[in-house]
This record gives C-alpha cells, structure tokens and sequence, in this order.
C-alpha cells in the first residue's frame, strides 16, 4: 500500500460524500485553513508546561477535526458526519469566561509574543481568523449551519484569551506604539 492515490494528480480531490471538486474549491480552502490552525495548536501545546491548558488545547485540536469533518462532507448531507452543536458553543464560550475570570485584560492591542506559547496560540488566533472569512465566504454560496459559524467565531476569541494566560504571570505584554502619529512631515 503507498501513501499516494494518484487521484488529485489532475488537481481535484473528493469530499466524504465522494463528490469530486477542484482543489481549490473553497470548501477545501476553509478546513484545510482549520488543519494549520490544528497543527499550530500541536506546536503552541508541545511548548506548554502547564497540563491544564495543555488538555483544552486538545480538546481544541479535537473539535477542530470535527469541524473539518463537517466542512469535508461537501454539498451532501450526511447523517453520520459529526457537526458543531449548541454544546461545542456553549463549552468554548464556558472556557473564555472561565479565562477572563482568572487574568486581567489588555485595556488596547498587544504586540504578539512574549511566551513561546502565547506566540504560537497568537499565531494560531491570526490563522483562525482567516480560516473562520473563508467559511463566511463560502456561507454566500453554500449554507452553513449557525452553530458552526458561532463557534468559529468563538475559537479566535478563546486562542486570544488562551494566549493572554500563557503571558499572564511571565512576560508583561506590550501595547503597540504607533510612531510618527499627528507628526507632521
């Protein structure tokens, strides 16, 4: 058995449902978007010390594959497909209010950086951000259910809050500074 299948060598590629699409169908756009952002939650939790935050990174990184899963199944609809529901919502926003609870917010911007971790959550915030415009495009196109844009919505918020607590007690976080502001030349 080979790891290749030969079967997007001409550029298209199958959903779960088996419908075939190009590869650059926004479908794929967006979940391949979801599986950089998986994979930077994996690099972001192999720097972790902290086993608490490691867990609800890979509870994270676990719906995230159920978010893919949702968009992988194409046009038709599937029964067996696993989807986000009320409770995936309800349990990410439960985890930023838990957050907010134990830090005390930026009052404006932070600079990224500071903790390798808080780094790599930040960088992981920017991807799902992007990832999440890709499926707002696509909702234009094709429906996209309201518990699964909600949760997109919450995961860049929860990463920024995730990303506040690894720099919390360690690194001071710096606010941009805007240079040259109401200068004249």
């Amino acid at each position: 058995m080979h790891i290749y299948t030969k079967g997007g060598d001409k550029g298209t590629t199958r959903f779960i449902s088996g419908e075939v699409v190009g590869k650059d169908d926004l479908r794929i756009e967006a979940y391949g978007t979801y599986d950089e952002v998986n994979s930077i939650l994996g690099v972001a939790k192999s720097h972790m010390n902290d086993k608490k935050v490691q867990e609800i990174v890979s509870k994270l990184q676990n719906d995230l594959f159920t978010v893919c899963a949702e968009l992988a199944q194409g046009t038709k609809e599937n029964q067996n497909i696993p989807i986000i529901t009320k409770k995936h919502v309800a349990e990410i926003e439960q985890l930023s209010d838990d957050i907010m609870n134990t830090i005390v917010l930026p009052k404006s911007f932070v600079v990224p950086g500071g903790t390798k971790e808080s780094a790599y959550l930040d960088y992981a915030r920017t991807i799902a951000r992007r990832a999440e415009r890709h499926v707002v495009r696509l909702s234009k196109n094709v429906e996209i259910r309201g518990e699964l844009l909600q949760y997109l919505n919450r995961l860049s918020d929860a990463l920024y809050l995730l990303a506040r607590l690894a720099n919390n007690e360690q690194v001071k976080e710096q606010q941009p500074i805007y240079r040259y502001l109401n200068e004249e030349e």
